[in-house]
């Protein structure tokens, strides 16, 4: 797995970062969600130093993720193997297309 480096600016500074070349758009987009976060509550809030900014934007973002996961994990065993099928029938068919 090639890698690659870039550079992200995250909340007006820029990270040097070396990922996996599968990676990369996963990546920037987490950056494009973090500055948007950040931006939304520079907008909004009266909340002046970035560290402030990034905590209630990491916050906010990991609030999602647990939401994510308990969603996740009340789905019944019955409808998670039909979603399992479900992807595999959808991979096996963009394969063989």
């Amino acid at each position: 797995m090639p890698e690659v480096s870039i550079k992200l600016k995250i909340a007006g500074r820029e990270y040097p970062l070396t990922i996996k070349a599968e990676e990369e758009d996963l990546v920037r987009k987490a950056a494009e969600l973090i500055n948007h976060q950040v931006n939304e509550y520079e907008k909004n809030y009266s909340v002046t130093t970035k560290q402030d900014l990034l905590a209630m934007s990491a916050l906010h973002l990991a609030t999602q993720v647990v939401k994510s996961q308990q969603a996740t994990a009340e789905l019944s065993p019955d409808l998670k193997n039909q979603l399992v099928e479900l992807e595999r029938y959808v991979t096996d068919y963009l394969n063989k297309a």
